[in-house]
């Protein structure tokens, strides 16, 4: 069976492997509820409306929450095609979580914050800080050509010029080349992306290595995060999967780094809209999104950080 079935062997070790990390943490009766929720149709999307446009119509259940309006979509919408104008699209379309790190900023409606995107691409929470704080100025950070290339086109859709710049810094220097210049700062940390690879067919040793390599690359841009923002500045911290020592973990390393306490956590009160719609959980430092089949969203992760103002710069070691 081996040989006829290399790729079913590798996606049932693969699952055998998230199950195992997924009990680890939380127990059976939540692996069995995501493991039915990743075999289930796909997870659903907001239609996010452009604050330029007109309200939108679509059939659905709208959220609403500061300058944020969409509608839960229950049946597919193709993506608005762009007419060669600058932020001419009406909506976009993301996941209900992606809204949680961007109300989690805590930025006052009509205030003038300096924000860095620190892992940008493919640029779906860049534009919606830049609907929600429309004042603002966004640097949209992606070292990855590919992603940079997307998030582009994507910012150009949606974003007026001025509101955002683009950068391709490798983000563990933030830190170090830009301390204390931005006012919020948005990790949407690379991690192994459980969903992702539920569907697709690396290895377990493949996944243990990228989950090792992960954690480590989330420490030092964590670390650099904290450093680019200003003393009394937030950070909020997000990623894609149930994995402990890419969430929690990460956060509970940096705050003990040696000498000094870099930061405070806040536990920020969710909006209505995330309770209502969202299978969300408490952690340590965070909240954890947990995908199921009747609140199919996610996983994700989100911690907010408030910079204390005696964090020294970031040195991210020499490679």
């Amino acid at each position: 069976m081996e040989s006829f079935f290399p790729g079913l062997m590798a996606m049932n070790e693969l699952r055998s492997h998230l199950r195992d990390v997924c009990v680890k943490h939380y127990g059976v009766a939540t692996w069995e509820l995501v493991n039915a929720a990743f075999q289930s149709r796909p997870q659903p999307y907001v239609a996010w409306g452009n604050p330029l446009f007109p309200r939108l119509a679509f059939p659905g259940t709208v959220v609403q929450c500061g300058a944020l309006s969409g509608t839960v979509l229950r049946l597919p919408v193709r993506p608005p095609r762009r007419q060669g104008r600058q932020a001419n699209k009406p909506f976009i379309l993301l996941g209900l979580p992606s809204a949680l790190p961007i109300l989690a900023m805590g930025m006052q409606r009509g205030g003038r914050y300096k924000v860095l995107d620190m892992c940008a691409g493919p640029g779906g929470k860049t534009v919606l800080t830049g609907w929600h704080s429309p004042f603002s100025h966004v640097t949209a950070n992606e070292i990855l050509c590919q992603r940079r290339w997307r998030m582009q086109h994507t910012l150009a859709d949606y974003l007026r010029n001025g509101q955002y710049s683009i950068s391709s810094l490798d983000g563990v220097h933030f830190g170090r080349l830009c301390p204390g210049q931005f006012d919020r700062v948005l990790l949407d940390a690379p991690c192994t992306n459980d969903r992702h690879l539920f569907h697709n067919l690396p290895t377990p040793e493949q996944v243990r290595r990228l989950e090792d390599d992960a954690s480590d690359v989330q420490r030092l841009l964590l670390g650099s995060a904290l450093s680019a923002c200003r003393p009394g500045g937030v950070v909020v911290y997000c990623t894609c999967t149930l994995d402990l020592a890419q969430n929690d973990r990460v956060v509970d390393s940096v705050l003990r780094l040696p000498g000094h306490t870099p930061a405070t956590v806040e536990h920020t009160a969710l909006p209505e809209f995330a309770h209502r719609h969202l299978n969300i959980i408490p952690t340590q430092y965070g909240y954890q999104v947990i995908p199921t089949p009747h609140s199919n969203w996610g996983p994700f992760y989100l911690c907010t950080l408030r910079r204390h103002p005696d964090l020294p710069t970031w040195q991210p070691p020499r490679t």
